[in-house]
């Protein structure tokens, strides 16, 4: 807020689903470029490893990566590796309105985002076991936020922020 203020609005609460870190991905990096066959090598790899049947293995079970393609929200491929269609539908919906929410966030690419997660962990478990309201565990957390902020670097948080987001 631009007043330090907490804003109430009308219209009730923002609601702005994180796309946490959207799990692992297979990247190409800058380092191949020089050399052609490393460079083929990279992406016929991603390829390899990004394509339906791989990337959907990775994703349903314990590997890191979230579901991410269109084929990975197939209900019945799930119930044929074994989950519960009950719950595999719940997931995958919780995943796909989080994708497409109008007003989602990702994650902040920016320096000390463990630390701010940190901080916000140990207030929220203390929020949650009662021992402050939520608008103290809030307070809390946006003290801490602030204070970690002026220690990494103010202004050059805002200005990686604004670049991760393609501002």
């Amino acid at each position: 807020s631009k007043t330090g203020q907490w804003d109430k609005l009308a219209s009730g609460p923002n609601h702005a689903p994180n796309c946490a870190y959207l799990g692992w991905g297979v990247y190409v990096m800058a380092r191949v470029d020089s050399d052609e066959k490393k460079k083929k090598a990279a992406w016929s790899a991603a390829a390899h490893l990004g394509g339906k049947d791989l990337s959907l293995w990775c994703a349903a079970y314990p590997s890191g990566f979230q579901p991410y393609r269109n084929s990975h929200f197939n209900i019945p491929e799930w119930v044929a590796a074994g989950y519960d269609e009950a719950f595999i539908t719940s997931y995958l919906k919780s995943e796909a309105d989080s994708y497409n929410h109008p007003n989602a966030a990702i994650e902040p690419r920016i320096p000390g985002i463990f630390q701010y997660y940190s901080a916000a962990e140990d207030i929220l478990a203390n929020t949650f076991a009662g021992k402050m309201t939520a608008q103290e565990g809030a307070d809390a957390i946006a003290a801490a936020w602030e204070k970690l902020t002026d220690q990494i670097g103010r202004e050059n948080q805002i200005k990686l922020y604004k670049a991760s987001l393609g501002m």
